[in-house]
């Protein structure tokens, strides 16, 4: 009887020690954690390693936690910091340290990640940027005329014809205008773009008025 009651008791303590570092053998220290984002097709890079297109899946050490930064054209770079947490296999591990009576008997799944997890599934929506000012378009129409040039008698009517030129071109400048930020929200064109094209045209725009201009003030 005496021996019976010895090799279960060993019996237990060889169980109950099992259960302690039974959360890494069993858990794995690594886990697969898919990101979502909104919108969709974002660049993710985790950690500064692991780059990707969200939705994506990349396999994470429990050791630590982990930093997801996001950027896409149109929206506000973000971090978002993945975390762990506690892992249903530490009930084991406490389990085996109440039976064994040992402090430390939990340490390696601390240390090795088997005491934590984190979840299966991240989502994170983007915030589409503010801080960068849409490029004016309706700056072509408010340029001052350069009527600087010509002799005081003539700088009234000169500034009263280019009032009227831009005008005529207040349609069309619109327009444009317009049809770029239809461009940009559709995705054909990023920031850069934007302001490279906006620019390109208020330039040609002005040209072809001041020219207009010279040919009617000659008139006059």
């Amino acid at each position: 009887m005496k021996q019976t009651r010895r090799w279960f008791g060993a019996a237990v303590i060889l169980w109950a020690w099992a259960l302690t570092g039974c959360g890494t053998w069993m858990h794995g220290d690594h886990q697969s954690v898919t990101i979502f984002t909104t919108p969709a097709e974002t660049n993710v890079v985790v950690d500064d390693l692991v780059h990707m297109l969200a939705p994506g899946t990349v396999n994470l050490s429990r050791k630590a936690d982990h930093r997801a930064t996001f950027a896409k054209d149109g929206y506000d770079p973000a971090t978002y910091t993945i975390k762990r947490t506690w892992s249903w296999w530490m009930v084991a591990d406490v389990l085996g340290c109440a039976i064994i009576f040992s402090p430390f008997c939990i340490m390696h799944d601390i240390d090795e990640g088997g005491y934590y997890t984190f979840d299966d599934k991240i989502y994170f929506t983007l915030d589409r940027k503010t801080s960068e000012p849409v490029p004016a378009i309706a700056n072509a129409a408010t340029i001052d005329p350069p009527c600087d040039a010509y002799p005081p008698t003539k700088q009234a009517r000169c500034a009263a014809i280019w009032k009227e030129l831009n005008k005529e071109d207040g349609a069309a400048i619109s327009q444009f205008g317009l049809d770029q930020l239809k461009r940009r929200e559709e995705g054909k064109i990023n920031a850069q773009q934007h302001l490279s094209e906006n620019m390109a045209f208020i330039k040609q725009s002005t040209e072809k008025r001041l020219a207009r201009l010279k040919e009617r003030m000659a008139k006059e």
